[in-house]
């Protein structure tokens, strides 16, 4: 049962969302709704007692958040979806390849990207440089700031492990 319990808190800490039974279930290989139900009530317990968190339950679903008592003061530290699935596809693209020629960012991305490139340079996480009749896009120290320098380490190991890419200049000399 420690196990059950320990699962289920890690779970409900890491999602954003409510979980329902079911999938704590899941998550916890097995079966036994009954179990699960019960270790839920333990944790339940354990935060109305000793913490400023709190397993709210609506239906079948379960959260883990800060109890209403605590939250006004704290609220302004949680984190804030910053951006949607394409932004962040076409931030990790650059990330991944920069320094990048925004024509081969818009090959790749298409040319939704144009919007997500004018909202990253707004927000202040890519930077463009005029090159030709194209620009250089790059993070900016915003970028490592908000998501870590872990985020460079992964750059590298991934370079690593990809294949080297040619350049546009190298694509149009084999033309």
């Amino acid at each position: 049962m420690p196990e059950l319990r320990k699962t289920i808190e890690a779970a409900l800490f890491m999602s954003p969302n409510a979980i329902s039974l079911n999938e704590l279930c899941r998550l916890c290989s097995t079966d036994d709704l009954g179990e699960v139900r019960e270790a839920i009530e333990e944790l339940q317990r354990f935060y109305n007692e000793n913490s400023a968190l709190e397993i709210s339950d609506v239906g079948d679903n379960y959260q883990l958040r800060v109890k209403q008592a605590h939250e006004e003061s704290v609220k302004h530290l949680a984190a804030s979806v910053q951006f949607g699935k394409s932004v962040m596809k076409t931030l990790a693209y650059i990330a991944y390849k920069q320094p990048i020629l925004q024509s081969q960012l818009i090959r790749f991305r298409t040319s939704k990207a144009y919007e997500d490139i004018a909202l990253l340079e707004e927000r202040g996480f890519i930077m463009r440089e005029p090159r030709g009749r194209s620009f250089i896009v790059r993070t900016t120290k915003k970028f490592l700031k908000y998501f870590g320098k872990d985020a460079v380490k992964l750059k590298d190991k991934l370079e690593l492990q990809a294949p080297v890419s040619m350049d546009e200049t190298q694509m149009q000399n084999q033309h």
